[in-house]
């Protein structure tokens, strides 16, 4: 919540350029580790999901509460 509080005002491009800035160095991480490219690619989608399921799930249970 604080990371979408503070970027409030970034442009879409920026955000995205942050995304696949952050992408890139998950799988140099993933590589260092993991010999197999196949497996490297699987760990970072799944770590990708994993993450959009869980700021999903919180989203859906710590909803504002309704206002007039």
């Amino acid at each position: 919540m604080l990371a979408a509080w503070l970027s409030e005002g970034d442009r879409d491009r920026f955000q995205w350029l942050m995304f696949l800035v952050f992408l890139y160095l998950g799988i140099l991480v993933a590589k260092k580790f993991i010999p197999s490219n196949k497996n490297v690619v699987l760990i970072t989608i799944s770590s990708l999901t994993a993450f959009a399921l869980i700021q999903y799930a919180l989203d859906l249970v710590f909803q504002p509460p309704f206002t007039l």
